[in-house]
C-alpha cells in the first residue's frame, strides 16, 4: 500500500467524504477498500463530525464534499493530525522515535535502549554504575543526566527497590 500524493491532494481545495476518510487514515483513496472497516469507521466519524450545514461544504447540507480547511478545522478541534492536512505530521518529517519533538537526552535514551537493553536477559544487565560512568564519559553527560537516563532505560526488574 502506497502512501497518498500528499502533494497532490495539498492542492485540493475540497474532497469527497470518502476520499477524506482514506486520507484521514493516511491510506491512499484507491487503496481504501484494502482497509474498508478503518475508512468507513472514518467515513462515519466524519459525516457525524463535520460541520455540513455551514458555509464550509458549499452552503448545502446534501452536499457529498468538504472543503480542505473545514477538514483542518475538524482535525484542530479533535486533536488529529492527518497527514494530508499537516505536513509536519508525514513520516518523513518525524524522528526516529515518532515525534517531531526532540531532545539530545532523548537521542541518549534511545542509544541506551539500543546497546544496553534490545534482545537482551534483564538479568544479565550492567550494572548502574558502569551505565553511568559510560554516558558521563561517552556524552558528557553531568551525574545527575547519566542517573537520569539509567532509571529511565534500566528494566524495571532491575531497579532497586528504595528503601524504607
Amino acid at each position: 500500500m502506497d502512501k497518498p500524493d500528499y502533494g497532490f491532494w495539498e492542492k485540493q481545495p475540497s474532497y469527497s467524504f470518502l476520499n477524506a476518510a482514506a486520507l484521514c487514515c493516511d491510506i491512499d483513496p484507491q487503496d481504501w477498500q484494502m482497509h474498508s472497516v478503518k475508512v468507513k469507521a472514518m467515513l462515519r466519524r466524519l459525516e457525524r463530525e463535520v460541520d455540513r450545514d455551514g458555509p464550509d461544504c458549499f452552503g448545502d447540507p446534501s452536499a457529498n464534499r468538504v472543503l480542505r480547511h473545514t477538514l483542518i478545522k475538524w482535525a484542530e478541534r479533535n486533536g488529529e493530525r492527518p497527514p494530508f492536512l499537516f505536513p509536519e505530521a508525514r513520516a518523513d518529517n518525524q524522528t526516529e522515535w515518532g515525534f517531531t519533538h526532540d531532545t539530545r537526552l532523548l537521542r541518549i535514551v534511545r542509544e541506551v535502549i539500543r546497546n544496553e537493553w534490545e534482545g537482551r536477559d534483564p538479568a544479565r544487565c550492567p550494572s548502574k554504575e558502569s551505565v553511568v560512568e559510560d554516558l558521563m564519559a561517552k556524552h558528557n553527560l553531568s551525574k545527575n543526566e547519566a542517573e537520569a537516563v539509567d532509571l529511565v532505560t534500566r528494566h524495571d526488574s532491575r531497579r532497586r527497590s528504595p528503601t524504607k
